[in-house]
């Protein structure tokens, strides 16, 4: 990380990088309202879940990583991420905050690869949006893990 922080960091990236999640963003909504109307079944509706919890999650992550950073100072490196996990009430929120990300990002994927190659065989597409979505959550609870202390041990500044 203190390796391409600088290079993420630079204005113009950190501009541009930005620029490309509002688009994301928007284009995603664009999707959700279009598929939201027109929705052909469960796997159009994991897609619109998977994508507006994403949308939501990039909002939240995205906010408090530049709000800490340039208003409060902090550095938002692997401490940042996993301080809220070691707060009495913070992993209430966390667990399901980080674990959900990951699920909802390969639901997404998932959805997306099922349908540009296997349309016409909805058992297949079915069996890869559980791969895709049973791969997110394991990521998802071992990153937790690994954020927690359980994984290895984890000194946060006080």
């Amino acid at each position: 990380m203190k390796i391409i922080r600088p290079v993420y960091r630079a204005i113009v990236i950190e501009a541009g990088l930005l620029s490309l999640l509002v688009w994301q963003m928007l284009s995603g909504f664009r999707l959700l309202v279009h598929r939201w109307r027109n929705n052909d079944g469960i796997i159009a509706w994991l897609q619109i879940i998977s994508g507006a919890y994403l949308a939501l999650f990039l909002i939240i992550h995205v906010c408090s990583v530049l709000f800490a950073r340039t208003y409060l100072g902090i550095d938002t490196n692997f401490n940042f991420a996993a301080a809220g996990l070691h707060t009495p009430n913070g992993a209430l929120f966390f667990i399901p905050y980080y674990t959900g990300s990951f699920l909802a990002l390969f639901t997404h994927i998932g959805c997306a690869i099922s349908w540009r190659f296997y349309s016409d065989n909805h058992t297949a597409q079915l069996r890869w949006i559980m791969l895709c979505s049973g791969t997110g959550l394991i990521i998802g609870i071992l990153v937790v893990m690994g954020l927690s202390g359980v994984l290895y041990d984890v000194k946060l500044p006080s």
